[in-house]
């Protein structure tokens, strides 16, 4: 099972975003495979076990008071001359030296600048991973490179991830004395990783529009079209909290100290994480809830709620349209994406959001054209009886869509109008009675199909609508009546979501008459009221037909006009993504697929 068969309404909520976890490994894989940071980083123990980081960032203030002057005024000196302790270390070329080559800079630095630890940290993917990923590639284009090693491990019907951290490369050197200065320098395996696993949680926190990458800011400005949109919008930030980081798994290092491990596994790791925060790597998604704003924008559907759960394989924002108490949380029936499924995740809508706005839409705005009150007029007099009708549309409330089964919505509108019994006199002598009565049916039923533009098809909501008129012309007891007006207007929203991730409303509409019979005039009409009832009964036509060329023309044509129809108040990770393949499920939930645009 999959999205196809997704009925949200049964968990009461009203959207779900689901990122596969592949889609997540592959982003990570994109950045570490591209990032080119290389850093060397310096220890020094100032004889009584007080450690200090030097790197290309340390201050001559930040040095601890337990190192002794004579240290301190030779840093003084190095910095007199324009160089400083970090700069001195790496003329060293220490990851250079080969185990036994000790030179007097390096004896120099050990005994004067109190070096004991230095450390090459080259962040990524260790080049056999890489390699073996281009081999396989090659081998099988359909090649998962999930198979071979992930950097997230998704923890189901939870909030934490395992996440593996890779070297592309570390080298450790040490200095210590042990019958004279030992130097050993220990390297990365170039067919081994030195991976650790960390057990994270994961959660919301607040961001600011300022701090985004600027393709994810050009996407929120344009669902508002202002210049700042921290002014409208609350966005959160779901993300890696590294305060809740715990080690699950420790890689076996060989041949070095106990020191050097609890650097790596401290200092050493934290910068790692430091790197991935700077670059957005640790951000799975942003939420975006409008603020209550004296800007009046009529958006299609507005979030107010949000949060997350982790099902098998994806990641799964959770939106609600409105305020009040969350439903519960539980496990969904099925899987939102397919094990083989190369998109990289899913946006679904609950059939009681979307088809109830669109619906509701199609009601406000498009229906209330054939809304219409049809009013009988009839005017006698000395030998005139003159039959008419005016055509306003009804503005009192109107009636709602109704379920008439599981996949079908109707709606019914009526009008009747009756002039009464009226009675005027025909010179010399005669007296006769006149009455006019007219009848308006509106049906609509509503359903979910498709609609096809430039050879593509895409889910619909299909209204048919019909509409129907009769009269009785009623002339001293004489009745002549029928059905002068009966046409179907068939009218399909197609749904589709465009890349920037805005609902386009696709519309598309046809008329079908139904040729009804016509009024039949009998008894004394044929003789009293000679081409009066016939040229009525054009003119109902003609007003008809206007009414429903507005309703065709206008409505149709700017159906939604005035609602914001964006979609986009999940947005996955840190990158530009697009959205393809739009559907219904089985549940009527609307759907399409989210594919991250690879760079």
């Amino acid at each position: 099972m999959s999205v196809t068969e997704s009925n949200l309404s049964e968990y009461g909520y009203h959207m779900v975003t689901a990122i596969t976890q592949a889609a997540c490994n592959s982003q990570l894989r994109q950045f570490l495979s591209k990032t080119t940071v290389k850093n060397s980083v310096y220890y020094l123990n100032d004889g009584n076990n007080t450690y200090f980081k030097v790197d290309s960032e340390t201050r001559e203030e930040d040095i601890p008071d337990s190192f002794p002057a004579e240290f301190r005024e030779r840093v003084r000196q190095i910095k007199s001359t324009g160089s400083s302790l970090f700069k001195e270390f790496e003329k060293l070329k220490l990851f250079e030296i080969k185990e036994g080559d000790i030179t007097d800079e390096v004896k120099e630095a050990y005994y004067d600048l109190y070096l004991g630890y230095a450390f090459l940290i080259e962040d990524g993917i260790p080049q056999y991973m890489t390699d073996k990923m281009i081999s396989e590639k090659i081998k099988n284009p359909d090649f998962n490179p999930d198979t071979l090693f992930k950097v997230v491990e998704f923890q189901e019907n939870g909030d934490r991830v395992n996440f593996n951290q890779f070297f592309k490369n570390l080298v450790i050197v040490e200095l210590y004395e042990n019958r004279g200065l030992h130097f050993n320098k220990v390297c990365q395996p170039q067919d081994e990783s030195w991976s650790f696993k960390f057990d994270i949680q994961m959660n919301f926190f607040g961001g600011s529009y300022s701090n985004l990458p600027d393709e994810i800011k050009e996407r929120i400005r344009q669902m508002s079209m202002v210049q700042d949109p921290d002014t409208l919008f609350e966005i959160s930030q779901l993300v890696l909290d590294m305060q809740t980081l715990s080690t699950v798994v420790v890689p076996v290092i060989e041949n070095v100290s106990n020191k050097a491990r609890e650097i790596i596994q401290t200092d050493i790791i934290t910068g790692y994480f430091d790197r991935l925060e700077k670059a957005g790597e640790t951000i799975f998604g942003h939420v975006i809830i409008p603020k209550p704003s004296p800007v009046n924008t009529r958006y299609l559907f507005t979030p107010k709620r949000y949060t997350f759960t982790v099902s098998k394989n994806t990641l799964n924002y959770i939106i609600m349209f409105d305020d009040g108490e969350f439903p519960e949380i539980r496990k969904f029936s099925w899987n939102w994406m397919e094990q083989s499924d190369v998109r990289n995740g899913v946006m679904c809508i609950s059939s009681e959001k979307l088809l109830k706005i669109v619906m509701e839409v199609f009601r406000t705005n498009v229906l209330r054209y054939l809304r219409i009150k049809i009013l009988a007029e009839l005017n006698v007099g000395v030998a005139k009886c003159e039959y008419s009708a005016s055509f306003p549309i009804d503005e009192s409330e109107q009636e709602q869509f109704r379920t008439l089964d599981d996949k079908t919505y109707y709606y019914n509108y009526e009008h009747n109008s009756d002039t009464g019994k009226k009675s005027f006199y025909i010179p010399p002598f005669l007296g006769a009675d006149a009455q006019f009565k007219l009848c308006y049916k509106l049906m609509c039923i509503a359903n979910l199909g498709t609609l096809v533009e430039n050879g593509v098809s895409y889910p619909s909501i299909n209204f048919k609508t019909c509409i129907g008129s009769g009269a009785d012309f009623i002339y001293d007891s004489g009745h002549s009546d029928g059905i002068y007006f009966n046409k179907t207007v068939d009218f399909k929203v197609g749904i589709k979501i465009k890349s920037d991730g805005g609902i386009e409303f696709l519309t598309d509409s046809s008329v079908t008459d139904n040729k009804p019979a016509g009024i039949d005039v009998s008894g004394w009409s044929k003789f009293c009221t000679v081409g009066s009832i016939a040229d009525v009964v054009d003119d109902m036509k003609s007003e008809m037909n206007n009414i429903l060329d507005s309703f065709k023309d206008d409505a149709v044509d700017n159906f939604a006009a005035s609602y914001n129809t964006s979609t986009q108040w999940v947005m996955p990770g840190n990158r530009t993504f697009t959205y393809t393949g739009e559907g219904f499920s089985t549940g009527k939930d609307f759907y399409s697929y989210v594919n991250y645009i690879q760079e």
